[in-house]
């Protein structure tokens, strides 16, 4: 079972949305849907990815199967970024 870190509990209730924004910013590269659930430990993440997706946090990249990327060009994701980082989240 993946241990609760103080940044979920200041975000409670959004605890997928942190996960997977992390597994999407240590992955380095586009990851599936599949593999984001599987490295961010959560389930049903393609609502969640859309919504980023919709709000510029994160870049779909089409194909067989569908991808998603951090958007790195967006301020809010760097801000995020660097939260994670100073925190030990990342």
């Amino acid at each position: 079972m993946m241990e609760r870190h103080p940044l979920e509990e200041l975000f409670r209730g959004s605890r997928k949305t942190l996960r997977v924004l992390r597994a999407l910013l240590a992955a380095g590269g586009p990851l599936t849907k599949y593999a984001v659930e599987n490295e961010a430990a959560v389930y049903d993440a393609g609502p969640l990815l859309d919504r980023l997706a919709r709000i510029g946090v994160v870049k779909v990249i089409d194909g067989k199967p569908r991808r998603y990327t951090v958007n790195l060009d967006n301020p809010l994701v760097r801000a995020v970024e660097k939260l994670m980082r100073e925190t030990g989240y990342l």
